[in-house]
């Protein structure tokens, strides 16, 4: 297999804590990280960034060695993005930069960002002193490439081409520790891949697979790829009698590796309703979907054996998700949470 090398170096939710685990354990333990409207915290009370009015926290990633803390925030339905980073010591620096970027991750220790604007395949970097720099993957007759998603393991970033105007699959990519980037899988659907979630081990990936928007047309299927080989396990969600279909909102993995999604049941194609409904989440056995009994938007699994429920109602109509609501953290009732991260 040839690989490229570089030549130059407001969602509506509750978050619900349970322990599967008992007593506080000691600061190195396992912690998470939480955004509200107001401020990105480390729980249970330290402030470790400011966020301004009208702006929203999309997504919190940690450095793998829990030093760092990263965020990106959009505004202007995220027509205008931000990049934080914040030394996660005590005293420790936090910068700030505009981009015009989708996602955010770290490559080793260095924070990346992709770039959709870029002319060569390229990431561009973020340091907490000196300049931002440009990690260049590829030169010559490349697309711009977005991240998809990343674990914290060193060849952890996932790509794609950034060809998602042009309608069809989109051709995934994995970076490697040492900057080349090898072909992994092609994505199923006909829309960008959404969702993206990591097993404990950064061996799998699950993301949801969607479709062109339409009358029951754009429902989202859960997709699960080995990173090694790059096969895909594609599972739709189960077949509803009466015209009505289930909506991926989300897929994750617990610590054991098992594979879950939350799912949404719409209304009936001909039903021009919005129904405000809580998902409920399934189990991946084998080649099938199962339900837990349980209700949530998410489920994110501690390596402490804790878990964070993210729970609340998500509106939805024939065509596919409208929106999501307003977020709590429990305990202690914190409304306005919009991204959670366990640190590593």
């Amino acid at each position: 297999m040839n690989a490229w090398r570089r030549p130059t170096a407001i969602l509506v939710l509750s978050v619900t804590l349970t322990a599967a685990a008992s007593g506080s354990g000691p600061e190195r333990a396992a912690r998470y990280a939480y955004a509200t409207s107001k401020n990105i915290m480390i729980a249970p009370n330290r402030i470790l960034g400011v966020v301004p009015g009208e702006w929203t926290v999309r997504q919190l990633q940690w450095s793998p060695d829990g030093s760092r803390l990263a965020w990106l925030m959009t505004r202007d339905s995220g027509k205008v993005s931000q990049i934080g980073l914040a030394s996660t010591r005590v005293g420790g620096a936090t910068r700030t930069w505009a981009c015009v970027c989708d996602r955010i991750a770290f490559h080793g220790h260095l924070l990346v960002s992709d770039d959709p604007g870029a002319e060569n395949a390229e990431l561009l970097t973020y340091p907490l002193t000196g300049d931002v720099g440009r990690l260049t993957l590829s030169e010559g007759n490349w697309p711009p490439l977005v991240i998809v998603g990343a674990s914290t393991r060193p060849d952890g970033v996932v790509l794609r081409e950034n060809s998602e105007f042009s309608g069809g699959p989109q051709r995934m990519y994995r970076l490697s520790s040492d900057g080349r980037f090898w072909p992994l899988a092609v994505s199923s659907g006909s829309r960008p891949p959404a969702g993206a979630a990591f097993d404990h081990e950064g061996s799998r990936m699950a993301y949801i697979a969607q479709g062109h928007g339409g009358i029951c047309n754009n429902t989202g299927t859960p997709v699960v790829v080995d990173l090694k080989s790059g096969r895909q396990l594609t599972v739709a969600p189960p077949q509803v009698a009466g015209n009505r279909r289930w909506h991926t909102r989300a897929v994750w993995f617990d610590r054991r590796g098992e594979v879950y999604a939350s799912l949404i049941l719409g209304p009936a194609c001909a039903d021009p309703r919005v129904r405000q409904v809580e998902p409920e989440v399934y189990r991946l056995r084998g080649d099938r979907w199962t339900p837990t009994g349980e209700r949530a938007i998410r489920q994110d699994h501690g390596p402490d054996g804790r878990r964070l429920d993210v729970v609340g109602r998500v509106a939805v109509d024939a065509v596919g998700i409208v929106d999501s609501g307003a977020l709590t953290l429990e305990p202690g009732g914190v409304r306005g949470v919009t991204a959670v991260a366990w640190s590593p």
